[in-house]
This record gives C-alpha cells, sequence and structure tokens, in this order.
C-alpha cells in the first residue's frame, strides 16, 4: 500500500488515504500483455520517471511493437539518463512536444 497525503501543510498527522499498489511485473504476466500485437504505455509518475522507465523499457525489450509515450518535465535530471538507458535497450526516443517523449524501437 502507499499513501497519498491530501495536504501536505499538515505534516505527518495530515489528511492521507492508502491506495494498493501493484508491481508492473504483476500486471505485465496477469494480463499477458507481452502476448498483444501492438503495446502503448502511458507514463505520468510526477517524478520517479527513471525506476518506473527503467522496468518498463526491460519488460517490453524483446516486444518489437511496443511503445512508450512518458512525460518527463522539462528540467527532470533523469531526462539525460533515460535517453541512455533507452540507447540500452535499442529504443528511439523522440520528442512529442514539451514534456512527452516516445520510446520505440528502432527502425530497421
Amino acid at each position: 500500500m502507499s499513501r497519498i497525503v491530501l495536504n501536505d501543510d499538515l505534516g505527518d498527522d495530515g489528511d492521507y488515504f492508502s491506495v494498493p499498489t501493484v508491481r508492473l511485473e504483476t500486471v505485465f504476466r496477469e494480463h499477458s500483455v507481452l502476448g498483444y500485437e501492438r503495446i502503448l504505455i502511458k507514463v505520468d509518475v510526477e517524478g520517479y520517471e527513471r525506476p518506473v522507465m527503467s522496468t518498463l523499457m526491460r519488460l517490453i525489450e524483446s516486444h518489437r511493437n511496443a511503445r512508450i509515450i512518458c512525460e518527463i518535465l522539462p528540467n527532470s535530471a533523469s531526462k539525460s539518463l533515460l535517453r541512455d538507458e533507452a540507447k540500452h535497450y535499442g529504443l528511439d526516443v523522440l520528442q512529442i512536444d514539451s514534456s512527452n517523449y516516445l520510446f520505440a524501437r528502432k527502425s530497421s
């Protein structure tokens, strides 16, 4: 379970609620995601791009038609790290707009 704080001005005693969390590996396995001919995943995780994208790139490594659109804030330090990691997995990174990037298998 993860904890979401509703009002961070209140400190540790502030209002919060818990939400269930599921690992990406579990979602891929339980829904047979890699069995689909085409996959499109949209990621918007407000500062947690690096761990999420690292996992996703590893999971889709063998899939020819998987695409990921990830929002990366303009001043994010993870932008260049994610580009390097994408290159390692054979993915191109194309900028869609000021904060969204498409990660896709390199064209043959």
